[in-house]
Formats: C-alpha cells, sequence, structure tokens
C-alpha cells in the first residue's frame, strides 16, 4: 500500500491515531503549509504525498509507529527538521512522513568526560547553547546549523569545516540509538570515550540517509570551547595558492578549519585558528608570513564579523534560490584547484575542505541539459581523482534525468546486501540513497 489517497490514507489515518495521542497524526497537508512546500520538494514529480504526517515524542511512540508500519508494509519517510530532505534521490510511494523533531530533550551529560547524548530530533543549535555555558561545543559545522538536527547530520554525515581538526561525524559519534524496521530499538556503542562496541554499526548509520534505520539518540564526544579565534582569507595566482596550501597542511601549525572557496570566479583560501590567544596570534604571523613570501595578499577578518563571514560562506554555497544545483565532490586534496578551475567556468560557489577533499558548489541551472553536461565533466574528474560528485539538490529536470549518486563500483552491491539484512522490504526511506 504505497502513496495511497482516499480511503486507504483514512485508514492510515485511523490505525496510526489509535497509538498516538492527540495531534500527533494528521493527514497530509494538515500542517504548516511551509514545512509542507519542503516536504514536497522530496518527492518525485506527480508521485503521491504521503498519506500522513506523524510526530512521535518519545523513542517508545516511534518504535510503535514503526512496528504498525511495518506490520501494514507501509512505506516511511523519516526527517528532523526537513532542512535536508531533498537531497539525494526523489522519493516515491510513501505512506507515512515521520518528523523527529519532538524527540528533542538532553538525555545526558557528563561534562568532566566530556560527552553528550541527546533526542536525534534536538536542533545542533540548541546543543551548543546548553554546551556552551560549561565552555563546551561540539564541532560540527553543517548546513543549516540554525535548524538542522542531531539525526539529520548522522544521518548525512555533514560535518562541514571543522572536520580539519576534529574529523567528521563518524569520529565525533560515540554511540546511537535507533529504530529499526520492525519497531524495534536497537544501541551501538556507549557514552564512554575508550568503548568501541558496536563501531562498526555506527559507521554503517552515519550516512545512511535514514535506509537502515530511523536515529532515535546519539551521543558525542564534546570538546572546550577555544579561548580565541582569528580567520584569515589568502588571495592570488592559484599556482601559488596552490603551494602555500601545501606548506600549510605539512606544516606544524593547527588551525580548525582549512577551506578552498571560489565566489565570483575568484579562487581563495579560508583559515581559521582556535586556541589560547598567543597561539592562535603566533600562527596566524606565521601564515601571514608565508603568504607574503610567495607574493599572496591576505586579510585577517575582524573578530567582530568572523562568525558572519564563515555563515556567509555555508549560506551561499547551500541555497538552490533561483534553481541552483547544490553538488558534493570528494576528491584528492591535491586535486581540488584543478576541480575549481573546471568549475570557475560554470560561475559556481565552492568551499572544499583542504584536508579531506570533501566540499560542496552551488552552480546556477539556466539549461537543464548544460546542467547535466556540467554534471558529467564535473563527475568524471572527481572519479578519476579517487573520487565522487553527488547531486544534492537540483531543479527536477535535472535531478530526474541524472543518477543523483553516481557510479560507486563494486560498493552498490555491498551495500543492497546491507539495505536486505537492515530493511528487507524496502520500507524505510525507499529510493533515497543508492540502494
Amino acid at each position: 500500500m504505497a502513496g495511497q489517497g482516499g480511503a486507504a490514507a483514512a485508514a492510515i489515518f485511523g490505525r496510526l491515531g489509535e497509538v498516538l495521542p492527540g495531534d500527533r497524526a494528521v493527514l497530509w497537508g494538515a500542517f504548516d503549509p511551509a514545512l509542507g512546500d519542503r516536504l514536497g520538494r522530496a518527492i518525485a514529480p506527480g508521485a503521491a504525498p504521503p498519506a500522513v504526517v506523524v510526530t512521535p515524542e518519545t523513542d517508545e511512540e516511534l518504535a510503535t509507529v514503526v512496528q504498525v508500519a511495518a506490520q501494514h508494509r507501509w512505506r516511511i519517510l523519516p526527517c528532523g527538521a526537513a532542512t535536508k530532505l531533498a537531497w539525494g534521490t526523489a522519493t516515491t510511494g510513501i505512506d507515512v512522513l515521520v518528523r523527529c523533531d519532538r524527540l528533542n530533550g538532553l538525555v545526558d551529560w557528563a561534562v568532566g568526560d566530556l560527552t553528550v547524548t541527546a533526542a536525534a530530533g534536538m536542533t545542533l543549535a540548541t546543543l551548543q547553547e546548553k554546551l556552551a555555558t560549561a565552555g563546551q561545543f561540539l564541532p560540527i559545522d553543517p548546513a543549516f546549523p540554525d535548524t538542522a538536527t542531531l539525526g539529520g547530520i548522522v544521518a548525512t554525515a555533514d560535518a562541514g569545516s571543522w572536520r580539519h581538526r576534529y574529523g567528521g561525524v563518524r569520529d565525533l559519534l560515540l554511540g546511537l540509538s535507533f529504530v529499526r524496521w520492525d519497531g524495534a530499538i536497537a544501541k551501538a556503542g556507549g557514552r564512554v570515550v575508550k568503548n568501541v562496541a558496536g563501531y562498526d554499526l555506527m559507521k554503517l548509520m552515519t550516512g545512511s540517509w535514514g535506509t537502515l534505520g530511523i536515529v532515535s539518540q546519539v551521543t558525542f564526544r564534546t570538546y572546550a570551547l577555544p579561548e580565541t579565534s582569528a580567520t584569515l582569507v589568502i588571495r592570488g595566482e592559484l599556482a601559488k595558492l596552490d603551494q602555500l596550501m601545501r606548506g600549510l597542511l605539512a606544516s606544524s601549525l593547527s588551525p580548525m578549519a582549512v577551506d578552498w572557496i571560489q565566489e565570483s570566479g575568484a579562487i581563495a583560501i579560508a583559515v581559521r585558528f582556535g586556541s589560547v590567544a598567543p597561539s592562535v596570534a603566533e600562527q596566524a604571523r606565521r601564515l601571514q608570513a608565508s603568504a607574503t613570501d610567495l607574493g599572496l595578499s591576505w586579510e585577517a577578518i575582524a573578530p567582530d564579523r568572523e562568525a558572519a563571514f564563515w555563515k556567509s560562506a555555508r549560506s551561499q554555497r547551500d541555497s538552490t534560490q533561483g534553481g541552483a544545483m547544490i553538488l558534493k565532490v570528494g576528491l584528492l586534496p591535491t586535486a581540488i584547484a584543478a576541480l575549481l578551475t573546471e568549475t570557475a567556468k560554470f560561475g559556481a560557489i565552492a568551499q572544499i575542505h583542504a584536508s579531506s577533499g570533501i566540499g560542496r558548489l552551488r552552480i546556477p541551472v539556466a539549461d537543464p541539459a548544460q546542467a547535466i553536461a556540467q554534471i558529467q565533466t564535473l563527475r568524471q574528474r572527481c572519479q578519476t581523482s579517487d573520487g565522487y560528485l553527488t547531486v544534492l539538490a537540483a531543479p527536477a529536470a535535472v535531478k530526474g534525468a541524472i543518477d543523483p549518486w553516481g557510479t560507486v563500483g563494486t560498493g552498490r552491491d555491498a551495500m543492497a546486501q546491507l539495505k536486505q539484512q537492515f530493511d528487507p522490504h524496502g520500507l524505510l526511506s525507499p529510493g533515497r540513497f543508492i540502494v
């Protein structure tokens, strides 16, 4: 029973209304229209919307919803704040949309152990506010940090610029709880940094796009907030920038973030240091000297503008305003400069993390056929550099005509086997990921 309307939708609504109190089960469209528009963009053009939207408030309610859906073979699309729901492949045949944003409590915070456990629907911004009261933070800098939920960040493995020093989501995640396809609650990892039980399972759930289970709780390691920070933006000849970058990555300097950025065809390097004040000042001085020696210009972002600078870089990169497409790339760090030479021809806004080679591109779309050709060109360049290109967001005419995920080689068979094991009836986020 997929993508049902009329009597079938009423039947789904009636059954879920029996197991959820109050207004936690509503028919599609009977909620915030703005949210409905966002959710609607995750569904393939012409496909029926989900019959029912549910908003459980506890792990047990979430498990009950999934159990009932499994019994009736209803297909589920989970989300948090829906900020990234339109990323990946557009879905079809969804019966129940499960919103997890009411699963938003703080479960445990071991301040002295630098660990925190929270419900998956808590926003990153809310968690950061709580952690800051004890001088701590979670070093994740994803898209839409003001509204993104912890579960959505894990599901999309979206770490951001701070991965340069602190690693990706997998490196910060110590444990999680998730609801299996049959409604059973499973757990992996723990709340102690040295506990590695279930490590492989956590790695599988991170970046699984809601296709292997619905994350309900997460445990992260936290870090002390830096005493101060400073950002330098370095500009000049691309070959010299590349030389500076190679030297920086091989040096003893320890920045929080090192990104290649591109806007209006111009390419620059943005570096952020964070530590005690004397260390930040000395590291910035050394980088300035290296840039000057290479004939590059540098700008020190004023302290009161630093947060806005990085926020602007994110928001410009991830905006689909005007029908732009958002691409995620990964490639060898040594190949980033050459890729940016290519993307400059397409009017791209880019931000690529220098040490990992992971980043995103925003490219305007005037003609779908031209956009598809650009994707194919850039995908080929990434693949020849041991990388990949994923189409996160794009107009329907573009996304519907090309595989958003591209070639994954023998990995597709392994993913299909995992999907069969974790979700044998294909009920969780069907079609959204590679398999």
